[in-house]
C-alpha cells in the first residue's frame, strides 16, 4: 500500500508540475482574458443598440399597418400602401425629433437635423473640434467624419463662427491657395470674393485660412490649430 501510495503521490506531482509551469517573475498577468471581456461588453452594447433601433423602426411600421390596413374591395395598390406607410412613419419622425414650428412653413411640417455633438445652422450641421491640428491633418480628420473643413458662404455666416467659436482662438477652414496663380480657393474648387469676405495680405508662407471671431486670417499650414468640419443636415419632410 505504501508503494502503491507513494507511486500515486509522484505521478501527481509530476502531472501538476507539467501542467502548470511557475510564472517568470514580473510577468504581465491575464492581459488576454481583460481584452477578451472589453471585447464582449463592446460587442453586447452594440448588440443592445442595434436590437433597440431595430425594435423602433419595426414598432413605426407596425403602427403604420395598423393605422392604414385596406378594407376588402379597397382597391389600394401594394405601391400605394408603401408610399401611405412611409408617409406615416415619417410623420411620427418628424413628431418625436422636431421640435414644434415656430410658423407655418410653404414646405409642409419638418425639420433639419445633426448628428450628435454637431450643431444646426441654416441647412448645415457644424463640429468644432477640441485638439488642434495642422491644416492637412484637419482636413482629414473632417473627410473621416463624412464632411469637409468649413467653406463659408457668404458674410452672415462669418458672423456665426463668433457665436460658434471661442474668443482669441484661430480654426482652421476649408480655404487655401494652391497656387499664386489661383490665389484663394476654396475646397470645393470656388474662388474666394475678396469684397464679401476680405483675407487680409497674403505674407510668404501662410497660403491656409483659418476663421478668427469673425475674421479670416491667413496662416503657415503646418501650425497647430483648431478646425471646424461641416456637412449638410438631413431634412425629414411631410410630402404635401
Amino acid at each position: 500500500m505504501q508503494d502503491e501510495e507513494g507511486y500515486t503521490v509522484l505521478n501527481l506531482q509530476r502531472r501538476t508540475g507539467s501542467s502548470r509551469s511557475p510564472r517568470p517573475a514580473g510577468s504581465p498577468g491575464p492581459e488576454p482574458n481583460r481584452r477578451w471581456h472589453q471585447i464582449a461588453l463592446w460587442s453586447g452594447w452594440t448588440v443592445s443598440i442595434i436590437l433597440g433601433m431595430a425594435v423602433i423602426r419595426m414598432a413605426l411600421w407596425d403602427n403604420c399597418g395598423n393605422s392604414r390596413t385596406p378594407g376588402p374591395g379597397s382597391g389600394n395598390t401594394a405601391a400605394t400602401m408603401a408610399s401611405a406607410c412611409q408617409e406615416q412613419v415619417r410623420s411620427d419622425l418628424i413628431q418625436s425629433l422636431c421640435p414644434p414650428p415656430q410658423h407655418s412653413s410653404a414646405e409642409g411640417p419638418g425639420c433639419r437635423l445633426c448628428p450628435v455633438d454637431w450643431r444646426l445652422h441654416g441647412d448645415k450641421c457644424y463640429w468644432v473640434s477640441t485638439k488642434p491640428k495642422s491644416w492637412s491633418e484637419s482636413r482629414e480628420d473632417c473627410a473621416a467624419r463624412s464632411s469637409q473643413l468649413l467653406l463659408i458662404q457668404d458674410r452672415e455666416e462669418l458672423d456665426f463662427m463668433k457665436s460658434l467659436t471661442l474668443a482669441n482662438k484661430h480654426f482652421w477652414i476649408g480655404l487655401s491657395v494652391p497656387s499664386p496663380e489661383k490665389g484663394w480657393t476654396w475646397l470645393n474648387g470656388s474662388q474666394l470674393n475678396p469684397a464679401v469676405l476680405p483675407v487680409p495680405g497674403l505674407p510668404e508662407g501662410k497660403v491656409c485660412g483659418a476663421v478668427s471671431g469673425n475674421q479670416i486670417q491667413s496662416e503657415s499650414c503646418s501650425t497647430g490649430f483648431l478646425w471646424i468640419c461641416q456637412k449638410d443636415a438631413v431634412l425629414i419632410q411631410l410630402r404635401l
